[in-house]
This record gives C-alpha cells, structure tokens and sequence, in this order.
C-alpha cells in the first residue's frame, strides 16, 4: 500500500507540474497574441508602403521620359505661367523651317529652362 500511495503521490506531483507548465504557456500565449496582430498590422502597412513607393516611382520615370529642356533660355523668362508661355514661345520660336538655331530642345530629367 506505501507504494500505491508514494506512486499516487509523485503522480499528483507531475501532475501539479504539468498544470503550472501549461498555465505558463497560456499566460505566454496571451501575452503573443496582441504583439502578433501588430505585426501583422506593420507588415500590411510596409506592404502597402511599398506598393506606393513603387507607384511613385513608375510615375516619376513616365514623368521624366516627357519633359523638355530648353537651352538659351533666360532664367525666369517663364513667369508665374509655365504652361502658357511655353504654348507662346513655340508659336513666335518655331518658324515654318523649324527651331530657331539659338535654342535646342533636349530630353531632361525636370522640366527647366538654362
């Protein structure tokens, strides 16, 4: 009977054991849990930081594949309206034989006059 009793015994030992152990890992687990959702957040926002810095740079190349340098130009000749004065300038600048040789027209990474 001594033993059956020390055997029951040790038993509930290993048993109280086993019982802390798995609360540990649920007070573990809970504790995770809030940290995971956040990362999961942060990898969604990096994901689609990503995607929008990858949209603006596509855009920013289309953007410099259309610009134009015009070379001759004074500095500030544009005024307040860039847009109309170069639909102005192109109209007196190009002659029916083409560009005045004074000025060139080149791509350009910005759209600047020099």
């Amino acid at each position: 009977m001594d033993t059956i009793a020390a055997d029951l015994g040790t038993l509930k030992d290993e048993r109280k054991k086993l019982a802390d152990k798995v609360y540990a890992t649920e007070v573990t687990l809970t504790e995770l849990v809030p940290q995971q959702t956040l990362n999961t957040d942060t990898t969604s926002d990096l994901q689609r930081w990503i995607q929008q810095h990858d949209h603006v740079e596509d855009a920013e190349g289309w953007a410099q594949l259309n610009n134009v340098r015009i070379v001759g130009m004074p500095e500030g000749e544009e005024g307040t309206n860039p847009t109309q004065f170069i639909e102005e300038w192109f109209r007196s600048a190009v002659a029916p034989q083409g560009l005045l040789p004074i000025f060139v027209i080149q791509r350009a990474p910005l759209c600047a006059f020099a």
